[in-house]
């Protein structure tokens, strides 16, 4: 069993990189968990060293996604853009749609604006897309289906709860009180 603090929890949600002189801090919204054709929004938090905070106005930043495994062609270039995001000011973030399910990397390349403020450098993040909802995937589909056909299937999706359970713990958790429960239950009766 893991124990996860409150603290490591922070620390598991923003990924830290480093390469040479240069560290990141890497969050991509929402809560790392990206769906196909839905946009996320992703950001870098560039500290030196030393600790000084880069902004995007001090870095010739660049951002690419490729499928994993296949670096031949980029598959998109999100143009990053000066954000603010949390207790940081400045950095380099864009927003990215993944086009389908599956493993991504985004490459983020960077050099200084000005000559030995850092050198250059060159971070790797592995990403997992989850198939997208099924209006976004339908939407994005060419419609081939009747009107009657249409609405029936969105009144269904309506009545139809999306339920997205990780069971894990809690599952296990639920499932040995139960068998306590039913343990004790059994004894009581048997004596």
């Amino acid at each position: 069993m893991i124990k996860i603090s409150k603290k490591q929890t922070f620390e598991i949600a923003h990924i830290i990189k480093t390469d040479g002189d240069v560290g990141a801090l890497f969050h991509l919204e929402p809560d790392h968990n990206p769906r196909a054709g839905e946009t996320a929004q992703v950001w870098f938090a560039l500290t030196t060293s030393g600790g000084r905070a880069i902004p995007l106005e001090d870095c010739d930043c660049r951002l690419d996604l490729f499928s994993q495994g296949d670096r031949s062609e980029a598959i998109a270039t999100p143009e990053l853009t000066a954000i603010s995001a949390e207790n940081y000011q400045n950095i380099p973030g864009a927003d990215v749609v993944f086009p389908e399910a599956g493993l991504y990397e985004l490459v983020l390349q960077g050099s200084p604006q000005n000559e030995g403020n850092f050198r250059e450098f060159t971070l790797t993040y592995e990403v997992t897309v989850r198939p997208g909802s099924r209006r976004s995937e339908r939407q994005s589909e060419p419609n081939i289906e009747t009107a009657s056909e249409t609405q029936a299937q969105e009144s269904n999706l309506e009545t139809t709860p999306n339920v997205d359970f990780n069971v894990g713990i809690w599952g296990a958790m639920v499932v040995g009180l139960v068998i306590l429960l039913a343990g004790g239950w059994w004894w009581k009766r048997s004596r």
